[in-house]
């Protein structure tokens, strides 16, 4: 990724690489970074233990929380997310590493998980 012959340095340039290379200009809109875990912005998740600060817990278990993206701190490792319920009361948004959430579904399902 990187800037384009713009004037009004709107666009970007990007490679997407696969069998042959390709580049692309277009709005940043029309991208989205890689966020780690395969996860998208937007995805519903839930805690998959307790997760702690400094020690406290401040998400429980099992709560609901939303992918904002890659964490600006570790952007291979963490994700962001913002948790519908923290035990702290603060609003603030946690860097997760992937094997802290999973992928929230209806019924208390795994992704993949066979029913009949």
């Amino acid at each position: 990724i990187g800037p384009a012959r713009d004037p009004l340095f709107q666009r970007i340039l990007v490679r997407f690489a696969g069998d042959q290379v390709e580049e692309v200009v277009c709005d940043p809109g029309d991208v989205e970074a890689n966020i780690p875990g395969k996860f998208r912005r937007g995805n519903a998740v839930i805690a998959t233990r307790d997760l702690r600060v400094g020690g406290q817990v401040v998400v429980r278990e099992g709560v609901l929380g939303t992918v904002v993206g890659p964490s600006h701190s570790d952007a291979q490792h963490r994700v962001t997310v913002s948790f519908s319920q923290r035990e702290d009361s603060s609003r603030n948004r946690l860097n997760c590493v992937v094997n802290e959430i999973k992928l929230y579904v209806a019924g208390n399902l795994e992704v993949g998980a066979r029913v009949q």
